[in-house]
């Protein structure tokens, strides 16, 4: 149907391969480890992880907390998980929790989740990068 349709390539984003189809394979614990390495050396120590709640992306964003974790074990940081859906009220209620959270670094899912949290995060006052009001 694809064929007919004139479709040239089917890409899939994913961790493994799907036949058929030409498939940009990523290791998202890798990413989340590397993430994490890369907070701590910018002497990040309590870092928040942005997880989606829309369902579907856990296949994703659970190895990239796990990455993250596995890469601050042993070294003192801590990592908080941080549902967030999609949306501006949802994050809003993260925004005003931010103070309380107490973090001075956060990894988020993808751009669209990072510039939604920024977005919600200086509508609440607080100062970015410094993550402070």
């Amino acid at each position: 149907m694809l064929e007919r349709s004139g479709a040239r390539a089917v890409v899939t984003l994913g961790t493994e391969p799907v036949e058929g189809a030409h498939a940009l394979l990523m290791d998202h614990e890798a990413v989340g480890a590397c993430a994490g390495r890369h907070l701590y050396d910018r002497g990040r120590r309590r870092i928040g992880v942005v997880v989606p709640e829309e369902p579907g992306l856990e296949l994703f964003s659970g190895p990239r907390l796990r990455g993250v974790r596995r890469a601050l074990r042993d070294t003192g940081a801590t990592v908080t998980e941080l549902p967030l859906a999609h949306d501006e009220d949802s994050a809003a209620r993260l925004a005003e929790r931010w103070d309380a959270l107490g973090l001075d670094a956060v990894f988020t899912y993808n751009d669209e989740y990072g510039m939604l949290l920024c977005r919600a995060l200086q509508d609440a006052g607080v100062d970015i990068p410094a993550g402070r009001p």
